[in-house]
Parts: C-alpha cells; structure tokens; sequence
C-alpha cells in the first residue's frame, strides 16, 4: 500500500454501512489528472468520527483524505482498460477547515 492525501470532490453522498464489527463509511472522488481528465477514487473509512465528518459533506464538496492508496486497473463492459484508485481512510481536511486554521494561524501571537 501507499501512504496517500488524495484530493478532489465528492461524487455523490457518502453511505454509512453496517458490518459485522460495526459501521463502516464509503463513497467516491472525482480527481482530476494531469492530463484534464477525472477519475472515481472509492474510500472506506472505518472511524466514526471521520465517517460523521464525511457524512456532514454533499455532493460536489472538496476534500482531502489521507490513508493508504492502492492502484489498480478496471476493464469497462467494451474491454477498455481504466486505472481506478482505493483508499482506506483516516484523516480528511475540508475546504472549510482550512481556512478555520488559516484564520486561526493569522490571530495567534508572532512566535519569538
């Protein structure tokens, strides 16, 4: 696995999931590439606490989230092949949260 901080906007609204050791969070990203082109990263999140932040989000909402990354390829129904991205989740960062810390960052005393 790679250690990964994939960005980009929700796909559609995240779903909470029951499992046999408890809830669990997915949903996807539309990333953009170099190129101009996007493509869906699926996450998971298995942390109540982010699955409630990411719950918070609608569809279309920037985020980051960070955790391991796994690269791999998917054949569409004529034969393409098209790379994919899996990400089991444990941190995000929002937009919004940013410029909380940036406000926060401006307000605090100078460091001497």
């Amino acid at each position: 696995m790679i250690d990964a901080i994939v960005g980009g906007k929700l796909h559609a609204k995240v779903e909470r999931r029951a499992g046999k050791n408890g809830p669990y969070f997915t949903g996807r990203l539309r990333v953009s590439q170099y190129d101009g082109e996007s493509l869906l990263a699926s996450f998971i999140a298995f942390d109540e606490t982010l699955g409630a932040r990411l719950m918070a989000l609608g569809p279309g909402d920037t985020v980051c989230l960070s955790g391991s990354l796994r690269a791999r390829i998917w054949h569409t129904n004529d034969g393409d092949a098209r790379p994919a991205l899996d990400l089991q989740a444990t941190a995000i960062l929002t937009a919004y949260e940013a410029k909380q810390r940036r406000g926060a960052n401006a307000s605090a005393p100078p460091m001497s």
